[in-house]
């Protein structure tokens, strides 16, 4: 857990995740992990808007044969 926090806090510098995540990486080295278990619900989180256009539903997902219609809904 600890090489995963670490590598996860190397991330951080130059792709900020979110504040608590920066400041549990701000910790020494022995509160780290306390600091992560401890981690709360990202407030400030805001997903990404959905995009109707992600998804492709056309006849091949129903009439396709069993491996090309496998591959589509993959």
């Amino acid at each position: 857990l600890t090489v995963i926090i670490e590598d996860m806090c190397k991330k951080q510098e130059s792709t900020p995740i979110n504040d608590q995540v920066s400041q549990c990486c701000n910790e020494l080295y022995s509160q780290k992990r306390p600091c992560f278990t401890a981690m709360g619900i990202d407030t400030k989180y805001v997903p990404p808007p959905f995009d109707p256009m992600m998804f492709n539903f056309d006849e091949k997902m129903c009439n396709a044969p069993p491996a090309e219609r496998e591959a589509g809904q993959l």
